[in-house]
């Protein structure tokens, strides 16, 4: 058995430190792992790519719409109106497919937009493809740096730096094809409602697009009506497409001698079967234009997710189940470039002039919580948008929820969340007063045997078992617990946890400010002054705390708990340490309390 409180504390912290700090790699590797023994068998394999009547309304000239390494992505649009070739997977056996329509001459001049603003979103739409070009957060905390100034998040840009556009549909493999950039006629029909047509030129497919904004959230509808305008029957399917882009140079995650840069680690999602698979760019960089397998079930969503923001792909109840499918694929060309997106797959032929319809609801935004599990696009359908918002460790996940929720709840009154923060440290400190007041107790009284704890070292040197079994009877002799000090701790082991989840995830906190250089609760400290306060205060703290019987232990809780917390703070998110450090004035203000002014007295020995 261990002599003395410390050694049992010095166990649990590192227990728990190593949690957190290991976990989202373990939990990562699990993740990977079970996406690779969970996956059903190929249905299909994504072919043709935008070469196949896919839409890439991109513009070459611009530098965020040109290839890594200064090439033309493939399908896009060249500055003097043609199509740059499309890469091209050798087909499967299909129907007799007509002639493709002949792209029209595309000029960046040409080109007519219609704008939606609602009081969250400016929303741009493109005559080019019929998609949306711009899809603007106009939170003030939802911006980013872009060539050296600040502008507020473009979720089509965000994300999709491939130089594609958000919401693009394809017919890959359908037997009557859409122009590369199909050229369409949006207007505005109501002041949250866009309608864009597109007619061929001679015999193709007839589409109409129709866009419904929520005015109240990040959600819209799109409703797809196809038409067959040919004189022969068709079979066709339908895709709908979100580019992602994850530069390869960047760092997705930060570790414990690296910083995250900024809102990271973009990769393809689907919900299907009830179970979320995840796809890196750099997994689909080697999968290239084939892709990964279809995915056919239950699916409830695919699209795009990054830490604090998602683009979210949901097909409504009314297609059948065996016709949802998500994919995701790599783009030739563009290292670190990705398509997911949505197929619904062949639903019967169509006869001249005959629709088919397919309704898609989105998602474009950040991944609140609250906001993500209250989307609905069909009364009683619920896609379980929120399953993407990564809370920390599964077990803990409901405890997250829970703070995360208080956090919020606070904010209704408080409008700086990093005095929200504050306010909810000192509420899980009231909560845990009791046990953290037992546990000071168990320590002091437990300083207090030193005297007699030295006696009976010395009195049973070299025999071990002896000397623990005279320990025992001294602690019983006392009324003291020797697990006292640490169930405590172990208790609130899981609340630890649980808040390093919930602030370290939480959109609500990305680049919230708090106070003077504090301008960014979901990055670290810039200049290091929270770590170093952090660090000094904890070490007064463990300078007024009772020590264990162990010299050695004492001196271990001295140094390694201030350097341990100091080195992660560097690290941690700025609203992670600032909570840890509030919590550590809080502690100290309690133990100096306990140590002047508490009345309890110190169990004293039975009498024989």
């Amino acid at each position: 058995m261990m002599q003395g409180n410390g050694a049992r504390v010095i166990a649990t912290v590192a227990i728990c430190m190593g949690l957190i700090v290991v976990w989202p790699y373990i939990f990562g590797l699990n993740k990977k792992k079970k996406d690779k023994d969970e996956r059903p068998a190929v249905v299909a394999v994504v072919d043709g790519g935008v070469g196949d009547g896919g839409e890439t309304p991109a513009v070459v000239g611009e530098d965020d719409f040109a290839g890594a390494d200064g090439g033309i992505i493939d399908g896009a649009v060249l500055a003097d109106g043609a199509v740059a070739p499309a890469v091209v997977v050798a087909p499967t056996p299909r129907p007799v497919v007509l002639d493709k329509p002949v792209q029209p001459k595309l000029d960046p001049k040409d080109e007519k937009t219609v704008v939606i603003d609602t009081p969250l979103v400016r929303a741009e739409f493109t005559s080019f493809g019929g998609a949306i070009k711009s899809w603007q957060l106009k939170h003030p905390q939802y911006y980013e740096h872009v060539g050296g100034k600040k502008v507020q998040i473009d979720m089509v840009r965000h994300l999709g730096q491939a130089g594609r556009y958000a919401m693009t549909i394809a017919t890959p493999e359908g037997t009557a094809r859409l122009p590369e950039v199909p050229l369409y006629d949006c207007k505005i029909d109501s002041p949250y409602k866009v309608t864009c047509v597109h007619e061929p030129k001679g015999e193709g497919l007839a589409i109409e697009r129709t866009y419904t904004m929520d005015p109240d959230t990040y959600v819209l509808d799109m409703a797809v009506k196809m038409r067959n305008a040919t004189k022969r029957v068709v079979i066709e399917t339908l895709e709908v497409r979100i580019a992602g882009y994850q530069d390869p140079e960047k760092k997705t995650r930060g570790g414990m001698f690296s910083r995250p840069q900024g809102d990271t680690a973009q990769e393809s999602v689907c919900h299907f079967n009830g179970k979320r698979k995840y796809l890196t760019s750099k997994k689909l960089d080697k999968l290239g234009a084939t892709g990964s397998p279809v995915l056919t079930g239950k699916v409830r969503f695919a699209g795009v997710t990054t830490k604090y923001f998602v683009a979210l792909l949901v097909p409504h109840r009314d297609s059948s189940p065996e016709a949802r499918q998500c994919l995701s694929y790599g783009l030739p060309g563009r290292k670190g470039a990705f398509m997911s997106g949505l197929r619904f797959a062949k639903s019967g032929e169509l006869k001249p002039g005959e629709f088919q319809e397919v309704a898609v609801g989105a998602y474009f935004g950040p991944k609140i919580l609250s906001q993500l599990e209250s989307v609905r696009f069909e009364e009683g359908e619920n896609p379980k948008l929120g399953s993407t918002v990564s809370l920390g460790w599964s077990l803990v996940s409901p405890i997250s929820r829970l703070m995360l929720w208080i956090l919020r709840s606070i904010h209704n009154f408080v409008p700086n969340w990093g005095l929200c923060i504050i306010l909810l440290t000192i509420l899980v400190k009231l909560l845990t007063l009791p046990l953290m007041s037992k546990q000071m107790r168990s320590m002091k009284a437990m300083q207090k045997l030193k005297p007699e704890m030295d006696k009976i070292k010395a009195k049973y040197k070299g025999d071990k078992q002896k000397e623990q079994i005279a320990t025992m009877e001294l602690y019983k002799s006392h009324k003291i617990n020797p697990l006292g000090g640490c169930l405590p701790t172990l208790i609130q082991a899981p609340i630890w946890i649980a808040l390093y989840g919930a602030l370290g995830g939480a959109a609500e906190l990305f680049q919230a400010p708090f106070a003077g250089w504090l301008n960014n609760l979901t990055s670290p400290d810039p200049y290091y002054i929270t770590p170093l306060l952090l660090g000094g205060l904890t070490f007064l703290q463990q300078k007024i705390t009772p020590q264990p019987v162990d010299n050695q232990q004492a001196k271990i809780m001295m140094y390694m708990m201030p350097i341990m917390f100091t080195v992660f703070a560097l690290f941690f998110p700025s609203g992670l340490s600032l909570y840890m450090l509030t919590n550590t004035i809080l502690t100290g203000a309690h133990q100096y309390y306990m140590n002047r002014g508490d009345k309890t007295a110190t169990p004293s020995p039975k009498k024989a």
